[in-house]
């Protein structure tokens, strides 16, 4: 009582990923509450994109990300949305403060593909639905070298990257 401090800040810090609430009570409330959308639903878009059917796949990942938003009680505001053609390519680079980034993308009415750090392969949901959704997974370091690794897997997933939006394919080959 009378601390600056939440209740999950108190708790042992020596994990990733953790978040801070007010009080235990909604600590619990949170984290019980996502674990529906982590395993149900998660399972439900991996069997879709293993299936190939990515009409479908889009429409529950955006489902998902209603759910998700509305048991975290966040609420989202987009503007502008209607200024995106459905039929041209785009490359959306978010800030990526949080694991929030991709629940808010999935909102823009895109059939999205993420890029991946190699090591959210090794989630086991996320990693499943990684692979079985064809997301591109490329190595964690920032160079040139990661650069290449989005490329090589966006030919080989067959993501075509316009080039009208992007000079991505066009970057210098040797650094």
């Amino acid at each position: 009582q009378g601390s600056d401090h939440t209740w999950a800040d108190m708790t042992d810090l020596r994990h990733v990923g953790r978040f801070g609430l007010a009080t235990r009570r909604e600590y619990l409330r949170t984290a019980l509450g996502a674990l529906p959308l982590i395993t149900a639903y998660g399972a439900l878009l991996s069997t879709l994109g293993k299936l190939g059917l990515r009409s479908s796949l889009h429409n529950n990942e955006r489902r998902w990300a209603s759910a998700a938003l509305k048991h975290l009680r966040i609420e989202l505001d987009l503007e502008g949305t209607e200024l995106f053609d459905s039929s041209e390519n785009y490359v959306v680079v978010p800030l990526h403060e949080g694991f929030v980034d991709p629940v808010v993308l999935m909102h823009l009415g895109l059939r999205l593909r993420f890029v991946a750090r190699d090591e959210l392969s090794e989630w086991k949901r996320l990693g499943s639905y990684l692979d079985s959704t064809n997301q591109i997974v490329v190595p964690a370091e920032a160079s040139l070298a990661g650069h290449r690794a989005v490329i090589e897997e966006a030919d080989r997933k067959s993501t075509r990257l316009n080039s009208s939006h992007t000079d991505i394919s066009r970057m210098p080959s040797s650094a």
